[in-house]
């Protein structure tokens, strides 16, 4: 065993979920308060923030995976959709939701002239990510505004007679602006009050620099498994695509949200595996790979759990459901049985260890 220099990966996930969880109720928040305001999607939220303290503590990476899952999030409360075809709305989904928060992870890369510089300078770092990462997002919306918006019918504020583009252009200033300035308000703000936020000591964790066959392998099979979830039910969600014309009261476009729920467990399982096999190759932490298991398993419950109750109050459900929820509880709760009876066994080895030091 030796002394690493390296921040601990399990309290990285850990912020990770932390942030996103946060951003994504900043965003649910700011949806609701602003409902009506916005009537073609958006609404002025500091959701963002989530992500960029995230970017100066601890770098693009990071930041980019609670982007991700707050775009996923955002696509699962209720995505609002325009385009008719199967083709045209993956692309909207992917522009509006899926890669939008992301974008705001290119704050990160202002992280190590931020952590360089001292005092006020720092700010001027921190209002630079906040404009990169802020046009970066509006960008993607308007690039979806002017690809599936752009019929003057369906322009909101009774602006019919504006040019696409130009309105376009008008509606995602309206509430990305005022979003980038309160996020950087705020984010300025908190630094001043609490800069150790923005920084992390790195202390050193003791990590063997040896590669853990048997957990790479482990962490294999459940990366296949996470992508065959993900690839057979993105197929039955893109199946399950019908969308209803109603004139002039415009389209109704539905998926099947049990798909979508399935394919973003498939998804985080894959991610999860991935950093368990990159951990096992290097500076192994036991904790890794249960830890991943044990993410993926909870999100799994809650939503088996969510969807269960709402097929019971419409009629009876399938019994596979029933398994799908019993599965997931039995890893989830399994799985932190295990990581508690195992942290237990390597702390009291650790103080076996420096009991018998202190003795000689």
């Amino acid at each position: 065993m030796e002394a690493t220099k390296k921040t601990s990966t399990v309290q990285i996930m850990s912020e990770i979920g932390l942030m996103a969880a946060t951003g994504f109720i900043l965003d649910y928040l700011a949806s609701v308060l602003f409902k009506g305001l916005f009537p073609n999607g958006g609404s002025i939220s500091i959701a963002m923030i989530a992500v960029l303290i995230i970017a100066y503590r601890r770098g693009f990476l990071p930041a980019l995976g609670v982007g991700l899952i707050m775009g996923a999030f955002d696509f699962l409360k209720g995505p609002f959709m325009i385009a008719a075809t199967p083709d045209k709305v993956f692309f909207q989904v992917i522009l509006d939701y899926i890669i939008a928060y992301p974008l705001v992870s290119v704050a990160g890369f202002f992280k190590k002239p931020f952590d360089k510089a001292s005092g006020g300078a720092r700010i001027k770092w921190l209002i630079l990510g906040v404009l990169a990462g802020g046009t970066a997002k509006f960008l993607s919306h308007y690039l979806s505004g002017i690809i599936f918006w752009a019929d003057p019918s369906g322009f909101a504020w009774d602006l019919t007679w504006m040019n696409p583009y130009v309105y376009c252009l008008l509606y995602n200033v309206a509430y990305c602006v005022p979003s980038m300035v309160l996020s950087g308000l705020l984010l300025v703000l908190m630094y001043k009050r609490a800069p150790m936020l923005f920084l992390v000591k790195r202390k050193g964790e003791e990590g063997e620099r040896v590669k853990n066959v048997p957990v790479m392998s482990l962490s294999l099979v459940t990366a296949a498994a996470g992508i065959a979830i993900f690839t057979v039910f993105l197929v039955r969600y893109i199946q399950s695509f019908s969308a209803e014309d109603y004139g002039p009261a415009g389209i109704d476009v539905s998926f099947d949200k049990l798909s979508l729920n399935v394919m973003v467990i498939g998804l985080v399982l894959l991610i999860t595996s991935t950093i368990a096999f990159f951990n096992a190759m290097k500076s192994y932490d036991w904790r890794i790979f249960p830890f991943s298991i044990v993410n993926a398993a909870f999100l799994s419950s809650i939503a088996s759990i969510a969807n269960l109750i709402k097929v019971l109050q419409k009629g009876p459900a399938d019994p596979w459901m029933y398994v799908w929820m019993a599965l997931s509880l039995m890893v989830f709760i399994g799985g932190t049985i295990y990581m508690i009876l195992k942290h237990r066994k390597v702390k009291n080895a650790k103080n076996e260890v420096a009991q018998a030091g202190v003795e000689e």
